[in-house]
This record gives structure tokens, sequence and C-alpha cells, in this order.
């Protein structure tokens, strides 16, 4: 196959992989804040748009994770 296809296609599976696991270690630091803010406004604020950025890392990960398998499934190897 063309390498600019392979090196575009490596390339979405790179920065899928890399937004998954940065979503998923925003989540846990956005809990980790849920669960120390004891009540306080700003923190809760904090951890709120922490767990908003995981969820947006998520969809755009599986997003790019979709783009990948359209873009094999129109390429044979």
């Amino acid at each position: 196959t063309n390498p600019i296809v392979l090196m575009f296609i490596n390339l979405i599976n790179w920065f899928s992989w890399f937004v998954s696991i940065t979503a998923v270690a925003t989540g846990l630091y956005a809990g980790a804040l849920y669960l120390t803010a004891k009540g306080d406004p700003a923190k809760t604020a904090s951890a709120s748009r922490g767990l908003l950025y995981t969820i947006i890392g998520v969809v755009v990960s599986i997003a790019a994770f979709s783009i990948k398998a359209i873009v094999k499934s129109f390429i044979v190897y």
C-alpha cells in the first residue's frame, strides 16, 4: 500500500491512544478532586470541568478509532 496512507493510519492510531490515555488520567484526577473538594465550590467546578474534558476526550478518541477503521476498510492491504 501507499506509505503515505500507512503513515496517516499510524498517526491516527497514535493520536487516538494518546487521547484515550490522557482522558482516563483526566477522569481519575477529576474524580480525586471531587473526593477532596469537601464542598468547596471552586474545587467542585474544577472537577466538573475535568469530567467534561474527559467526556470530550473519550468522544474524540472513539471518533479517531472509527476514522482509522473506516480508512482501513476502504484500503486493501
